[in-house]
């Protein structure tokens, strides 16, 4: 009996685990109030970030037929306004929702364009741009209509806390 429990329980840790790493990243959750063009700029501890937000969804004719990729850039301007320095900042995760609920379509990995991912140490008065794209080896290809509108939630970290920044809405680009 004793065995069954504990082959049981083997089963579920590596089944749970699996599935952990099969599943997209756990969500940045919604904001209490919903973004505005007004928003463009927010200031979290002294820090000002301005957030720029593209997304793009690419309906060009591809040579495997597969479906339409979505993708999306990210450009995070910072400014240290704070009284020390800011050490270690990192952008984790960012979790799009529909704009004006908070109704989720994807959270997504995010890669660094240029280089690492991670801000060593900002000095005070300093200012950083950071850009990113999602993780393009894993095809998102979602239905969408022309117009539909997201806003971002953005998981960062500095100094050891976590805070979210969140996006003004923008409209998905298509291309053709």
């Amino acid at each position: 009996m004793f065995y069954r429990i504990f082959l049981f329980l083997v089963t579920l840790v590596i089944f749970l685990s699996c599935a952990a790493k099969n599943k997209n990243l756990g969500s940045v959750p919604p904001p209490d109030k919903f973004p505005t063009e007004r928003d463009s700029v927010q200031v979290i501890d002294k820090i000002k970030f301005i957030v720029n937000l593209y997304l793009w969804q690419d309906f060009m004719p591809k040579m495997n037929g597969g479906s339409p990729p979505f993708y999306l850039n990210l450009d995070i301007k910072l400014e240290n306004n704070s009284d020390k320095v800011i050490k270690n900042l990192r952008v984790e995760k960012l979790t799009l929702y529909y704009d004006r609920t908070k109704k989720e379509l994807r959270t997504f990995d995010l890669e660094c364009l240029n280089g690492d991912s991670v801000v060593a140490e900002i000095a005070l008065q300093e200012s950083k741009e950071m850009n990113f794209t999602n993780d393009r080896s894993k095809v998102f290809s979602p239905q969408l209509k022309e117009g539909d509108k997201f806003y971002a939630q953005i998981l960062v970290w500095w100094d050891g806390k976590k805070k979210i920044i969140t996006t003004i809405p923008v409209e998905v680009q298509f291309t053709y």
